[in-house]
């Protein structure tokens, strides 16, 4: 992802204060009603401009995006989000998809714990 779309390996410390949801957190998307788990965040959009124009048209766009992994019992074919934080709102239980172990280790009945690799990325998540 080089970079975008909550892809960056940075790691992101300090953590802003303005992140209102964590990695490894259940969410439910507003419009579209998919349930998924945050495997990353930008402070605000980093997408190609393009993706941005077709997705948001000219509205600015100045707060937090989430990469989402979306439970494939909510959509078949395993799929990954970039989604607005005005978008999500937290969820419960566990979600189904081919990526989960790849970015954690755990599930504690509310959260995902990131393996430690995902973990040096978001280090106060």
């Amino acid at each position: 992802m080089n970079g975008l779309f909550g892809g960056s390996n940075e790691p992101r410390h300090p953590r802003p204060p303005h992140i209102k949801y964590k990695v490894g957190q259940v969410v439910k998307h507003k419009l579209h009603n998919y349930r998924g788990v945050i495997v990353g965040w930008d402070e605000k959009v980093k997408a190609p401009d393009w993706w941005i124009k077709r997705v948001h048209g000219t509205e600015e766009i100045d707060e937090p995006n989430y990469t989402i992994i979306i439970d494939t019992r909510d959509r078949l074919v395993p799929q990954i989000a970039y989604v607005l934080e005005r978008n999500v709102i937290l969820s419960e239980g566990f979600i189904v998809h081919p990526l989960i172990n790849h970015y954690f280790e755990s599930f504690d009945g509310k959260c995902y714990k990131s393996r430690p690799w995902h973990k040096n990325v978001y280090p106060n998540d």
